[in-house]
C-alpha cells in the first residue's frame, strides 16, 4: 500500500512537471485560431479587424514560443524530487522483495526448529520411560536379590550351627582334624569357643612331624599348603561371611635335648609372640624375641609356628595369625614336633 501511495505522488508531481507544455499548446492553439478569424475578416472586407487579428494571433504565437523555450524553475524541481523519488522507491522497493525473501527462509528456519525441538521432545520422553522401566527393573532385581541373599543367609547359619555342632563333637578329614577345647578365655580378654585344628598330610594320613632339630619340612610345604587351603574351603569359608574369628599358631618340641640346630633363616631372626601372664593364659599383646645361631631346643617351638604360619597364611582368609608362646614337652615323643593351630571366635 505504501508503494502505491508514492507512486501516486510521484504521478502527481510529474503531471505538474507538464502543465508548462500543455499550455505552451494552447497557445499555439489560439494563435493559429486569431489568425484565421484575421483573414477571414479580411475576406470580409473588414481589412483592419482582420490586421488586428492577425497581429494579435501572430503575438501569441511568439508568446507560446517564448513561453516554450523559457525555462521554468519550479518545473525542473518536481522533475528532479519526481526522478529522485522514483530512485528511493525502486531502493525501497528492492529492500522489500529481499525481506520478504529473508523472511521466508527465516520462516522455513523456524518450521525446521519446531521439527528438531518435537524431535527432542520426543526423545526425551522415550529417555524418561526407558529409565523408568529399568528403575523398575533395577527395583525388582533388588528384592529378588534381598531375598536371595535372605535365603542364602539362612542357609549358610544353618551350615554353620551345622558346623560348630560337627566341630564341638570332633570333625577329622583327610586334611585336618578339629577339636574343641575346654578353656574359654586361652587369651586373656577374649571370651569364646576354641577349637584345636591339626593339618594333615593326605598322602600319610596323620599331622606334619617336624624332623629332630629342625624348624622347616620343606619336602612337606606343598603338602601343608593343600591341606591349608581344604581347610579354607571346609571351615573357614562358610565363617567368613557370619562371624568375627581368628587364628592363631603354637608351635611345639619335645624333650630330646639337642644343641647347635643349624642356621638361622633371615625371616626368623626376630618373632612376635602373646606370652603367657598371670593365670596361665596368654597375654593379648605380643612381644618380640630376637633369636641367634645355634639356636636352642627351647627357640624350637616359636620358629616352628612362625614358619608353619609362613605357609598357611597364603592360602586362608583369616588375615593375620599371631604366634602363641609355647615350651617343649618334657616327654620325648614326635607328636610334639609339630604345630597346632588355634581357632577362635564368640
Amino acid at each position: 500500500m505504501q508503494i502505491v501511495c508514492i507512486n501516486s505522488f510521484l504521478g502527481c508531481c510529474s503531471l505538474g512537471a507538464g502543465m508548462g507544455e500543455e499550455i505552451g499548446l494552447m497557445l499555439d492553439g489560439s494563435a493559429i485560431l486569431l489568425v484565421a478569424m484575421g483573414l477571414w475578416l479580411s475576406l470580409q472586407r473588414r481589412r483592419w479587424a482582420g490586421v488586428l487579428f492577425g497581429v494579435v494571433g501572430l503575438a501569441v504565437m511568439s508568446g507560446s514560443a517564448a513561453l516554450r523555450a523559457y525555462p521554468n524553475p519550479t518545473r525542473t524541481a518536481l522533475q528532479q524530487t519526481a526522478d529522485e523519488l522514483r530512485a528511493k522507491v525502486g531502493e525501497i522497493t528492492g529492500e522489500w522483495q529481499r525481506a520478504e525473501a529473508d523472511r521466508e527462509v527465516l520462516k522455513r528456519d523456524a518450521a525446521r526448529l519446531r521439527n528438531q525441538v518435537d524431535e527432542a521432545e520426543a526423545r526425551l520422553g522415550r529417555e524418561i520411560e526407558n529409565e523408568r522401566l529399568l528403575a523398575e527393573k533395577i527395583e525388582k532385581l533388588g528384592r529378588e536379590l534381598a531375598q536371595e541373599r535372605g535365603e542364602t543367609h539362612k542357609a549358610r547359619s544353618d551350615m554353620l550351627l551345622q558346623l560348630k555342632r560337627m566341630m564341638s563333637e570332633g570333625l577329622s578329614t583327610k586334611f585336618y582334624r578339629i577339636a574343641v577345647l575346654p578353656d574359654r578365655e586361652l587369651i586373656t580378654g577374649k571370651v569364646g569357643t576354641y577349637f584345636s585344628i591339626r593339618l594333615k598330610d593326605e598322602a600319610a594320613g596323620t599331622q606334619f612331624i617336624f624332623p629332630k632339630g629342625r624348624y622347616t619340612i620343606q619336602a612337606s610345604e606343598v603338602a601343608i599348603a593343600e591341606a591349608a587351603r581344604r581347610l579354607q574351603r571346609d571351615v573357614l569359608s562358610v565363617l567368613d561371611s557370619l562371624l568375627e574369628y581368628q587364628l592363631f599358631a603354637r608351635g611345639g618340641a619335645d624333650a630330646e635335648p639337642l644343641a647347635g640346630l643349624g642356621d638361622l633363616l633371615p625371616d626368623y631372626s626376630t618373632i612376635a609372640y602373646m606370652p603367657v601372664g598371670d593365670g596361665g593364659k596368654y597375654a593379648s599383646e605380643t612381644v618380640e624375641q630376637s633369636f641367634h645361631t645355634p639356636i636352642a631346643n627351647n627357640n624350637l617351638p616359636l620358629l616352628r609356628a612362625a614358619y608353619f604360619r609362613s605357609i598357611v597364611a597364603s592360602k586362608i582368609s583369616a588375615g593375620r595369625i599371631d604366634v602363641l608362646y609355647n615350651l617343649p614337652s618334657k616327654q620325648v615323643a614326635e607328636e610334639y614336633r609339630t604345630v597346632e593351630l588355634i581357632l577362635y571366635f564368640k
